[in-house]
């Protein structure tokens, strides 16, 4: 297994994103600038001819600069909302789900390894006690992704 955070899965190929600077993140603004519908590709070989708005590089969104951009599509922030002089905030992705487990997968060690596990009977069976947290601490993440495929 490689190193957590430095590889993930293409959504459009399948095939493994061997290094960051060949991935690219990409997704739909919809009216109102509202991202969704996420997805990592290949950069140039996997691009889906231009049916999604935005994109940007896979390494934009790694590390604790990655956290903030991603946590930007969510939130202006409290900084932006105290300048604007608004408590307005910025429009949420209808698939809260969908944008976080992007968020896991470009942030958090061992998700994008152990996600393709998470419809297993055993993981299912042996996570079906737990609370909300636990599944995605690093070292149940870790133990997922080492498990071998039923």
């Amino acid at each position: 297994m490689n190193a957590p955070l430095t590889t993930w899965r293409c959504d459009v190929c399948g095939k493994l994103i061997e290094k960051p600077d060949d991935g690219y993140v990409i997704w739909i603004d919809s009216s109102g600038g509202i991202p969704h519908d996420f997805k990592i590709i290949h950069q140039g070989r996997c691009d889906l001819n231009g049916n999604y708005s935005c994109s940007s590089a896979l390494s934009d969104f790694l590390g604790a600069d990655g956290s903030a951009k991603l946590l930007a599509m969510l939130s202006y922030g409290r900084l932006h909302t105290i300048q604007a002089g608004s408590s307005a905030g910025k429009p949420t992705p209808p698939d809260l789900d969908e944008f976080v487990d992007l968020f896991r997968r470009l942030q958090t060690p061992y998700y994008e390894e152990a996600r393709v596990k998470f419809a297993l009977q055993s993981v299912l069976d042996d996570f079906a006690d737990h609370n909300e947290v636990s599944p995605y601490t690093e070292e149940h993440l870790r133990a997922i992704a080492e498990r071998p495929s039923e």
